[in-house]
């Protein structure tokens, strides 16, 4: 249990969203194909706000607090095209995931002066995007890419439980690099810079979007035929950003690590 002196006074936040996805592909011709899949999505966000001065306001305590969920599926497709053998060229559409968010156990009297109480809906999405991809195998253990991607943040509501936040159209751009070692292991390597659609206004405490540069590596592991075992990680570092709420300066930063481990298995042509 957290508590605050009085006059003091913290916001604790958690944003957490899950996502699966499953899908197919097919091949149309020879160095054309076509994949199609569902992706699900599930937010998870908990939030406390302590004062020392919401007791003696009659807030029965120094605490308001509330939890949240939300959930949806959502279509992803995209082509892979091969004009030569050493070069590959994709492109991926991922649709909006529009997430709406219902608030339960709320707690403290004065949680319905902020907006916050049981029952009240708001929408956190995932905009579309489109994703641009283009890869050369220069050498046969040496594979290089380049990516670009491009979220319609316009269409989407990327709200919280307190207000609207409006951001601009956004884009990335990605550097990569693979290499085999031999027939049972692969490397990865790239890099990543992220130019996001906010202004000092409309951000989210929540969950800040800021410009960021990203480092990703990961391992594969071929133990059998057809199966391919990854391991990755990466770290994102996050420019600082002022933003002004009320007319208060707050400056915003964070920096996120990401672990994961995937399988996949090929089925064999019939």
């Amino acid at each position: 249990m957290k508590t605050a002196r009085k006059g003091g006074h913290s916001l604790d936040v958690t944003s957490i969203t899950y996502g699966g996805q499953l899908g197919l592909a097919y091949s149309i011709l020879d160095n054309l194909s076509f994949a199609a899949g569902l992706r699900y999505v599930h937010g998870k966000q908990v939030m406390s706000i302590y004062s020392g001065y919401f007791n003696e306001l009659g807030n029965g305590g120094d605490e308001i607090s509330y939890k949240a969920n939300g959930w949806t599926v959502s279509g992803v497709f995209g082509l892979h095209y091969r004009p030569i053998e050493t070069v590959d060229l994709a492109v991926q559409y991922q649709a909006k995931s529009s997430v709406k968010y219902k608030v339960k156990d709320v707690e403290g009297k004065l949680a319905d002066d902020f907006g916050i109480y049981n029952g009240k809906t708001f929408h956190t999405d995932l905009p579309a995007a489109l994703n641009l991809g283009a890869g050369w195998q220069v050498l046969e253990p040496l594979y290089l890419s380049a990516s670009f991607n491009y979220y319609f943040n316009y269409f989407a509501d990327q709200n919280s439980i307190l207000g609207e936040t409006d951001y601009d159209n956004s884009w990335e751009v990605a550097l990569g690099a693979d290499y085999k070692f031999c027939k049972w292991v692969s490397a990865s390597l790239g890099f990543q810079y992220g130019n996001q659609g906010t202004n000092d206004s409309s951000n989210s405490s929540f969950n800040p979007v800021l410009d960021s540069f990203c480092v990703g590596t990961g391992v594969e592991f071929y133990p059998v035929e057809n199966l391919t075992v990854t391991l990755s990680g990466l770290f994102a570092t996050y420019f600082d950003t002022d933003y002004y709420l009320s007319g208060n300066k707050t400056t915003l930063s964070k920096d996120v690590t990401n672990l994961s481990i995937g399988v996949t298995y090929h089925f064999p042509s019939l």
